[in-house]
Formats: C-alpha cells, sequence, structure tokens
C-alpha cells in the first residue's frame, strides 16, 4: 500500500511537472508575440504608406487644377489669392514630402521594432499635413460646397 508521504512526493512532482510546462508555454508564447510584433508594425507602415501616397497624388491633381483654375481669370479669384499666396510654398512642401517618401518596394525589414514605430508616427504627421493641404485647396475650388453635399 502506497504511504500518505508517498502520495504527497507525487502530488510535489506532479506539480513542478506542471509549472515548469506552464513555464516552457509562456516562454514560447512571448517568443511569439515578439516575433508577430515586428510583422504587424510593418504591415500597418506599408498601408499607411499606401494610403499616404495615394493621399499625395489626390493633391497633386488638386494643386494642379488649383494652378490651372488662377490662370483662368478673375473668375477665381479666391482660387487665385490662394495660390498667389502660397501655392508655390505649398508644392515646395508636396515635393519635399514626396522625396522623404521611401520606394514602394520598401518592405521595412531592416528596421528595428523603435524605427518602425518612429516610422509610422512620421507617416501620419505626413497624413495630417496632406490632409491640411487637401482641405485648404479643396475649400477654395469652386463647387467644393455642392460636392460636400452630396458627400454628407
Amino acid at each position: 500500500m502506497i504511504g500518505p508521504v508517498a502520495v504527497a512526493f507525487g502530488l510535489e512532482a506532479l506539480s513542478l511537472l506542471m509549472s515548469v510546462s506552464a513555464l516552457v508555454l509562456a516562454i514560447l508564447a512571448h517568443r511569439r508575440s515578439t516575433a508577430v510584433q515586428p510583422l504587424n508594425l510593418r504591415v500597418l507602415l506599408a498601408r499607411d504608406m499606401n494610403t499616404l501616397r495615394d493621399h499625395v497624388a489626390s493633391l497633386n491633381k488638386i494643386l494642379n487644377r488649383a494652378q490651372q483654375l488662377c490662370k483662368k481669370g478673375p473668375a477665381m479669384n479666391l482660387v487665385k489669392e490662394l495660390w498667389d499666396a502660397e501655392g508655390e510654398s505649398d508644392r515646395s512642401t508636396v515635393d519635399a514630402l514626396v522625396a522623404r517618401l521611401p520606394s514602394d518596394d520598401e518592405r521595412f525589414f531592416r528596421l528595428s521594432e523603435a524605427e518602425l514605430e518612429a516610422k509610422l508616427v512620421e507617416t501620419h504627421g505626413f497624413s495630417v499635413e496632406v490632409s491640411r493641404l487637401s482641405e485648404k485647396y479643396r475649400d477654395a475650388l469652386p463647387g467644393a460646397g455642392r460636392r460636400r453635399g452630396k458627400m454628407g
């Protein structure tokens, strides 16, 4: 017959085995999560960069339209005033932003996790600037109020 000491020893051994197993599983889960985090950041950064490129292309169309309209004459006073005051400066801002964007095929594999996070923040800042410029010129273009009414 098995005595109480043997049962207690068996339970302690089983408890120790389960603790070690839990520790191994926790370490594996931690390694997997730390490997996935940079991948998630790369995916987010690539998505945000693609969105930013689309918004920059739209902004360039808006700036081209504003530049063309200001050449049409006095009927486009608001657009002409805005372009004369800030158009070339804003175009330079957009060109500088485009020059800072990485190429389309950049996958950011060489960046550390901290560098990926910094790039995400920088990309968000670029997006805010592009949105601000887009709104400024979109509001000045003829028909902006009618288009907004249809969207909203």
